[in-house]
């Protein structure tokens, strides 16, 4: 019958001692060429046939330092959605340390993405399972590299902590124009950066005086921040061109962010042919936010 702690085998049913570091002999009992008992300090405690004499053993400090042993998404994973939580399950129950979790595009040392500290709510922990769940700015089709600080997870003893981990990636789904995306939809790729427009149901109709309304309501139907209203060349380019991947517009004017001074400030309108015109700023148009993604 074999011998277990928490789980973890110490003693296999052919009475051979596993070794995981936990027992330590400090004194063998006999002589010559063979090795005749182990002792746990003075006392035989296991003897040549590999049973235990010394009646209770006490174990103080186990100290298994925490080791990744499955990655979700996998390593080297790819079509990743962008927005999938980060799963690293460890060898043994861990506990929060201190230090980050850094999402680096192309390499453990390229530019990050985003940086979350293991104390932020937004990492949890259930037994050896750390599960990261972070913002939803995974790049589109970029190699995603997960590095987490050396210590950031302790085991049972804050003294047995990770390793640093910076070999860990997979990649993310390129997004089609037209699809969910960063809060909006994606409207286009001009690497490196990503157009997004704000959904329908954030577009307001206001004077221009008030078109920052926009910006504020796209930030409540999204809960993302970076919004802004475009410009009159933005609106045209990528607003108008790609406006087959809003998921709604109105084919009326659409204010722009420009002022041309006076009374008048330019607009969009989305009915062929689309230019910028001028007309009074107390009128009242469609107003649509945009954000760039930049990777």
């Amino acid at each position: 019958m074999a011998i277990k702690i928490s789980g973890t085998t110490v003693i296999d049913d052919s009475r051979n001692i596993q070794n995981i570091g936990i027992i330590t002999a400090t004194s063998f009992v006999g002589s010559g060429s063979g090795l005749t008992g182990v002792g746990i300090g003075t006392t035989g405690s296991i003897d040549t046939s590999g049973n235990i004499t010394a009646g209770v053993a006490t174990f103080r400090s186990i100290n298994i330092p925490p080791v990744p042993i499955t990655f979700s998404p996998a390593i080297g994973a790819t079509g990743v959605n962008n927005t999938s939580n980060i799963i690293i399950t460890f060898n043994v129950s861990v506990n929060k340390g201190t230090g980050n979790i850094t999402l680096r595009e192309n390499s453990a040392g390229g530019t990050a993405f985003s940086t979350i500290a293991v104390g932020d709510a937004s990492v949890t922990i259930s037994g050896g399972a750390v599960t990261i769940d972070p913002p939803p700015i995974i790049g589109s089709g970029v190699t995603t590299f997960v590095v987490v600080d050396a210590g950031a997870f302790t085991g049972l003893t804050t003294t047995s902590v990770n390793a640093l981990i910076n070999t860990y990636s997979f990649t993310a789904a390129t997004s089609l124009l037209g699809t969910s995306y960063q809060g909006g939809f994606l409207i286009c790729c001009a690497s490196p950066i990503r157009w997004v427009v704000s959904p329908f149901s954030s577009q307001v109709s206001r004077d221009w005086y008030n078109r920052n309304d926009a910006n504020t309501r796209a930030q409540q139907v999204s809960g993302c921040t970076g919004w802004f209203v475009p410009t009159t060349s933005q609106l045209q380019n990528p607003g108008f061109i790609c406006r087959q991947y809003w998921d709604c517009y109105n084919p009326g004017p659409y204010w722009s962010n420009d002022d041309s001074g006076g009374c008048a400030t330019p607009y969009v309108h989305f009915e062929a042919p689309a230019g910028a015109n001028n007309w009074f700023k107390n009128t009242t148009y469609n107003v649509r936010s945009f954000r760039c993604v930049t990777y």
